[in-house]
């Protein structure tokens, strides 16, 4: 199904607006099953110290966290502010912006891996996501991944 920008904003608000009234209640309505997702999601990302990470939809920010326990240079992303917030009073130290997923003010090649824990059902159009998460990407050797 395709919709149109003004169908793709309508949603975006709709999230923005719904986690950030969640944001402080997220641990307790889902952040177990949100944990128990962080090792291999981070697994599957070959994730390991010394890389640049981009976690889309931080929520709270227990991916972000744990890769920064791990001593990933990791950025936490997410749309809702008070989710933002939140990831920052849980996580002091580690560094969560403000970020529209399908607009990353990233360069690309900016990120050795990206991880999104369970965003892709937030977004309005999850194609142009992965998109430009695999614009932020550079591959193990330097040269940007390859593009369908």
């Amino acid at each position: 199904m395709t919709i149109n920008e003004q169908q793709s904003q309508a949603f975006k608000e709709f999230e923005r607006t719904g986690w950030g009234k969640q944001a402080e209640h997220y641990d307790s309505l889902v952040g177990e099953m949100t944990r128990q997702a962080v090792d291999g999601l981070l697994a599957a990302a070959n994730a390991r110290s010394g890389i640049k990470l981009l976690d889309v939809a931080s929520g709270p920010g227990y991916v972000a966290a744990e890769a920064a326990r791990r001593k990933l240079d990791v950025v936490g992303t997410d749309i809702a502010e008070n989710m933002v917030a939140e990831a920052r009073r849980r996580f002091a130290g580690v560094q969560f912006e403000i970020a529209d997923a399908e607009n990353l003010h990233y360069p690309d090649s900016s990120f050795d891996a990206v991880t999104c824990a369970f965003g892709m059902l937030h977004f309005p159009r999850p194609g142009v996501v992965f998109f430009v998460r695999v614009d932020a990407l550079r591959s193990a050797s330097g040269a940007d991944p390859p593009r369908p």
